[in-house]
């Protein structure tokens, strides 16, 4: 018999989420171990390794929460209605849109500090982008 987490008691309808907990820590396990292999296929050494664990479950983590998130949006919309008090209310950015544009911009800055540890050998071939960006003539 598993054990009940915090999230299984509650209802999807009730905390606004997408995903229920169970199924939000089962995606986070698998795209976690898809990660891994990436970089367990990469020859980085010990040390950056170390450094790259960390960064890999957090990229998983909000890889997954990134997905709720826009699911949410999807379902729920940019704008959420508020009223504060008799006389004041209106239209506001949702909460999950806020929550989404913070996250996207860590999740972004996340999986750059991955991609630069990898190194260079084991990037794609070289296209001769980086030196058409780099000349100036």
């Amino acid at each position: 018999m598993s054990r009940k987490t915090k999230y299984d008691d509650v209802l999807n309808e009730t905390t606004g989420a997408f995903y229920s907990g169970r199924q939000k820590d089962k995606l986070i396990k698998e795209r976690l171990k898809k990660l891994s292999e990436i970089f367990d296929t990469c020859d980085i050494d010990k040390n950056k390794r170390d450094i790259a664990q960390p960064l890999i479950e957090q990229a998983a983590f909000m890889s997954v929460e990134l997905c709720d998130l826009k699911e949410q949006i999807k379902r729920d919309g940019c704008v959420e209605f508020y009223q504060n008090g008799a006389n004041q209310k209106g239209r506001k950015r949702s909460a999950a849109v806020d929550v989404y544009n913070t996250m996207i911009k860590n999740y972004t800055s996340v999986t750059k500090q991955l991609i630069d540890l990898i190194p260079k050998t084991d990037m794609l071939a070289d296209d001769g982008f980086d030196d058409f960006l780099n000349d100036s003539d």
